[in-house]
């Protein structure tokens, strides 16, 4: 894990990539991003705001995008209050100073559970199954709000599986399995 914020670049296999990041003194979380090198890649500005959040313009063929690489607080051992303005934060740099041709992806870690979104998506393809009733932690619900403040869609990917095959977290007692889902 890397510390502070900087920007490498680096070569693997051959490949060559543009590396930048934020994170902790303390090695404990950070975000990154990372770029493989192109003729058509332009980077505009790099905003590493702190070890949860940060934010790059670029160009790629002519069309300007944003990327937002978010870490959320971890559903325990973060007040309600901490997790809210983790969210006020990336909504601003969704929405602050972005101009009407560039487009946003947020992407990272959202440390949630909102069985909401497989059953409420704007995408109802014959893919998606009832997961059963709603369930949604804390973080589940502040990324649900955050979604809908900022009318940002999400994505991701749909595959019909066996219920027993879905669930992509389980506990210790083998009692408790979850989807996690962003």
């Amino acid at each position: 894990r890397m510390t502070g914020k900087s920007d490498m670049a680096i070569s693997v296999a051959g490949v060559d990539w543009l590396v930048y990041w934020s994170g902790a003194n303390r090695k404990i979380h950070g975000v990154g991003i990372a770029f493989r090198k192109s003729k058509f890649l332009e980077i505009e500005e790099v905003r590493q705001i702190n070890s949860r959040l940060m934010a790059i313009d670029f160009k790629i063929a002519g069309n300007k995008i944003r990327a937002v690489s978010c870490y959320a607080p971890t559903e325990t051992g973060y007040s309600l209050g901490y997790k809210q303005e983790f969210y006020r934060e990336a909504g601003k740099l969704g929405t602050v100073e972005i101009d009407a041709h560039r487009k946003v992806m947020f992407m990272g870690d959202f440390n949630s559970t909102c069985s909401f979104l497989n059953t409420h998506s704007h995408f109802l393809g014959t893919n998606l199954e009832d997961m059963g009733e709603y369930t949604a932690n804390e973080n589940g619900n502040c990324f649900i709000d955050f979604c809908a403040q900022n009318k940002v869609a999400v994505l991701g990917t749909c595959f019909k599986h066996k219920l027993i095959h879905r669930q992509s977290w389980h506990s210790a007692d083998k009692k408790t399995k979850k989807a996690y889902d962003h």
